[in-house]
């Protein structure tokens, strides 16, 4: 998921393009449950899944960054707030009836904190851009990504880990400021990003492949340990996600595929467009398919939507619909 771009060298990355489509298709998987009609198919999907959102954060700040900021920041950041602003004005009509019944202090929770339905990426986004931007300027990328991961090791223990930490230490924590936000997800994923983009890696592919095998692996045992031992309610921050999105990015740097620029930048569009898109399908089809029925339906709906709006898009008077992607 990321902004409509420019078709700048630096911003053209086929096997990223690609890897951004499925990964959207796959955070449809997350909502459709395709396979919620076995547990443990159940889980095993989730597992894999885990790595979409990550991926994201990680990719939208590998990409600014890997052209040294050369886009001014507030640029970068009004072109996000505006994607925000715009779809979240288009979900609002599905919540109109909840609007009178929230707080001030929910709605700055909602809009502007964890963020108002899916669109919350986008606020989480901003806010851990922003994070590694301002400490950027005291620090480098490897002392920012150092304070990251203390704060995505203080989100496990108060989130996804809190069953265990209350059976050994008997304390009585909350899950304070949230898990889905700026602070405690992006900030990692986006601070690994700037990593990523400032320290390249000339690890061979062999190597990448058994690290990236071991973190899924680390991921496979703490999912085991969390879900089922110890039933947590909370499934979003994962420490083993860390290095698996790691090395996944990394590998696929490693890779070239060969298409036309054009294509590349119509996947990425498209892929930001399903994101935003698919919970209308959703609705529509929820009521009489579940399951993979609904899971195909719903990608299928989404992907030939968005393509033809990224085509419409290019047609004279009709340019902006490019505020959409």
């Amino acid at each position: 998921m990321t902004t409509n771009e420019t078709k700048s060298p630096a911003t053209i990355n086929a096997t990223m393009d690609i890897a951004k489509l499925m990964m959207a298709l796959l955070v449809v998987g997350i909502h459709t449950e395709p396979f919620g009609f076995n547990v443990w198919m159940d889980r095993g999907f989730g597992i894999i899944t885990r790595l979409c959102v990550p991926f994201f954060f990680t990719a939208s700040s590998y990409f600014y960054w890997v052209k040294k900021g050369t886009k001014p920041v507030i640029r970068y950041i009004l072109r996000l707030a505006l994607l925000y602003l715009i779809w979240t004005i288009i979900y609002l009509p599905l919540d109109i009836h909840k609007l009178g019944t929230w707080s001030f202090m929910e709605c700055v929770d909602i809009f502007l904190w964890s963020g108002y339905r899916h669109m919350w990426y986008i606020s989480c986004s901003i806010i851990g851009f922003l994070i590694v931007y301002l400490l950027s300027r005291r620090f480098n990328a490897k002392t920012v990504l150092a304070i990251s991961f203390v704060f995505l090791f203080i989100g496990c223990c108060k989130s996804t880990w809190l069953p265990l930490i209350r059976q050994m230490s008997n304390l009585h924590l909350y899950d304070f400021l949230g898990s889905r936000n700026g602070l405690f997800y992006a900030f990692p994923y986006m601070a690994l990003g700037k990593y990523i983009a400032e320290y390249k890696s000339q690890t061979k592919r062999r190597i990448i492949y058994a690290k990236l095998c071991a973190s899924m692996l680390l991921l496979i045992l703490e999912s085991f340990i969390f879900v089922v031992k110890y039933q947590t309610n909370s499934t979003i921050l994962w420490l083993s996600v860390f290095p698996a999105t790691f090395y996944l990015f990394q590998l696929l740097l490693t890779y070239n595929i060969s298409i036309k620029k054009e294509v590349s930048v119509r996947a990425r569009n498209v892929s930001t467009l399903i994101y935003f898109l698919h919970p209308y399908f959703i609705l529509a089809f929820a009521g009489v398919l579940s399951n993979i029925p609904l899971f195909i339906v719903v990608s299928a709906c989404s992907l030939v939507a968005s393509y033809i709006i990224v085509r419409v898009s290019k047609v004279k008077n009709l340019g902006f619909l490019k505020y959409l992607y």
